[in-house]
């Protein structure tokens, strides 16, 4: 008999039938960028930085100008979830999916 893997936190679990809504924008340009990937989509490094990202108690301030603003919703069965980091803040295990959805973007300059 095969056993699943073992799952620290349900919580923390993301929703395979959510969506995951990026938006990138700021820096010294004032570019954003946007997209929407089901979580079904995401590679295994990116799920993980989703997971990294959603057991942040609360992401550390920043109080630089000109950084780039990442800001992803998460759409799923339980609701929404918002969180908003900069570049600055972004958590190490969380870079690979900073860089997954980034890649998905397209964008436009800000006027």
């Amino acid at each position: 008999m095969t056993q699943r893997p073992r799952i620290k936190s349900k919580r923390s679990r993301p929703d395979e039938g959510g969506i995951l809504c990026f938006m990138q924008s700021g820096g010294f340009a004032g570019t954003r960028k946007v997209c929407e990937v089901p979580l079904s989509h995401l590679t295994p490094k990116a799920k993980a930085g989703l997971i990294a990202v959603r057991e942040l108690k609360k992401p550390p301030p920043s109080h630089a100008r000109d950084l780039i603003v990442y800001q992803l919703s998460l759409k799923g069965s339980k609701g929404k979830t918002l969180i908003q980091l900069d570049e600055q803040t972004v958590p190490p295990k969380a870079r690979p999916l900073i860089a997954f959805l980034s890649a998905q973007a397209k964008g436009d300059v800000v006027s």
